[in-house]
């Protein structure tokens, strides 16, 4: 059953008509009345007294905050809460002092909240152990905030009851108390709890279940003369199963930051909590978990690929698989999940900045045209032919180069067995044709060497001249009679 608290003030009746949010004095003993459940009865130090335990006490380094005076405290929110005044708080020498605000909301879930300030008045920082005391009839384990029975760091909350799992809590019977120290893990909290130990002590037992009650052990480090401030939760609903049930989803929705948990809170409030996160950090009027860039201001909350995290922030606005910055180097468009407009997300395209048609994004290879040299001119283009290279635009040299490669092509056939025409101006390798004797220079002076001339050279250029002009007489080649002028020889 949610409790709707409403905070009675006998002693300052007139006050309860102020102005919401006003500040009045107020007596620190007050009743503060759920809706269904036990009167919840404030005590002078900022803790209250339920039917079945005590919810809110605070210990620092070992010492409980001091009573106030009972007229000294200041109702505000309309007499929802009550404001204690600051005290000093353990050994003198320290510095420490405590302050101390109990308020329950009028509507929403029904829990009843505890904010403590903790000053360093000293010029050193100081590093505090903090204890969030509970004691309560109600000692076995239901649920907490990673979903199972044991007590330990990270567990934001825990719900309790007066029988283990599976029984039902007995009905009726005690209360049943949840308390949520923290908010959830990931939600930016800076100075969590360091675990959860027994409140009976001696501190710093591990809490063990059955025969005890958690509280929640801290250590704050706080600078040279500032402050921060711990904000805790708690809850009780009826007994019996369907409070057990109610307290579960209570105690899970309020570790997830709701507005109505900052409610009446003030900026400097705000800004000094260690174990909650900021609802507003960055200022830009969008509540903590309505905003998509907690740490940086969009007021417009702009989200272009709708992926939860605000463009403002968000290192992939596109959503498209490559980083703002990447796509800013390769030129594409971080605005524009395809940039190419080929049908293909930039993180999955190849080419990102130019369309194509292939299953990579990238275009078709084109074929490049052929540039091989050719063979006669050595160069991939024909050459110009005599006409061009005489055109009066070109240099006398220019015309004489260009000139050369036609006359040569033209005598290709007479080069066979030559090889591949030469350069302009070099000496043109001759190879001997198939059949052809074999020249020998120093064969006709070799008597100046003192031996006889070897005429085998010169017979047989004289019988292939002489078939060659026998074959083309129509005559057939073959041996004939020597010419008269031979025949004496």
């Amino acid at each position: 059953m949610t409790l709707r608290p409403a905070l009675a003030l006998p002693l300052v009746c007139a006050a309860l008509l102020a102005a919401p949010g006003a500040a009045h004095a107020a007596s620190c003993v007050a009743n503060l009345t759920p809706a269904a459940g036990s009167v919840l009865v404030l005590n002078p130090d900022g803790s209250v007294n339920a039917a079945d335990g005590q919810y809110g006490s605070a210990y620092v380094n070992g010492a409980s905050s001091s009573s106030a005076p009972p007229n000294s405290c200041t109702a505000e929110e309309g007499g929802r809460e009550i404001a204690y005044p600051e005290s000093q708080i353990g050994n003198p020498a320290l510095g420490l002092f405590v302050a101390r605000k109990t308020y329950v909301p009028a509507t929403g879930t029904g829990f009843v909240r505890f904010l403590t300030t903790i000053r360093n008045s000293l010029a050193i920082a100081q590093r505090v152990e903090y204890l969030a005391y509970s004691g309560h009839s109600a000692s076995r384990v239901r649920g907490s905030g990673d979903g199972d029975l044991v007590l330990e760091p990270g567990d934001a909350w825990a719900v309790l009851a007066d029988q283990p799992p599976p029984s039902a809590p007995s009905a009726p019977g005690p209360e049943i108390p949840g308390h949520v120290w923290d908010a959830a893990p990931g939600l930016g909290a800076t100075s969590p709890h360091i675990g959860i130990v027994n409140s009976t002590g001696p501190w710093p037992t591990p809490f063990t279940d059955p025969g005890n009650t958690p509280s929640a052990r801290y250590f704050l480090e706080i600078p040279p003369g500032g402050s921060v401030t711990v904000m805790g939760l708690s809850l009780g609903r009826t007994s019996g199963q369907p409070g057990l049930d109610a307290a579960l989803v209570a105690a899970a929705a309020l570790s997830q930051a709701p507005p109505e948990v900052y409610a009446g809170m003030s900026a400097q409030e705000l800004g000094r909590l260690v174990n909650w996160p900021n609802p507003d950090p960055d200022g830009d009027g969008a509540r903590l978990n309505a905003d998509n860039c907690r740490t940086t201001a969009n007021a417009g909350q702009e989200d272009l690929d709708k992926d939860g995290i605000g463009d403002a922030c968000d290192s992939d606005v596109d959503g498209d698989g490559l980083s703002d910055a990447l796509e800013a180097a390769l030129g594409a468009n971080p605005r524009s999940a395809d940039g190419d407009g080929d049908g293909k997300a930039d993180g999955a395209d190849a080419c990102p900045t130019t369309a194509g048609s292939q299953p990579n994004g990238c275009p078709a290879p084109v074929t490049a045209a052929d540039t091989t040299p050719n063979a006669i001119t050595g160069a991939a283009l024909t050459a110009p032919s005599k006409r061009a290279a005489r055109h009066p635009a070109l240099g006398r040299e220019d015309q004489r180069q260009a000139a050369v490669v036609p006359r040569r092509a033209r005598r290709g056939g007479r080069q066979a067995g030559r090889g591949p025409a030469q350069p302009h101006g070099a000496p043109v390798a001759r190879t001997r044709r198939p059949g052809a004797p074999v020249h020998r220079p120093g064969a006709r002076h070799a008597h100046r060497r003192g031996g006889q001339p070897d005429r085998s050279h010169a017979d047989d250029q004289g019988r292939l001249r002489r078939a060659s002009s026998l074959s083309a007489a129509g005559r057939p080649p073959g041996r004939t009679a020597r010419p008269a002028c031979l025949r004496s020889a």
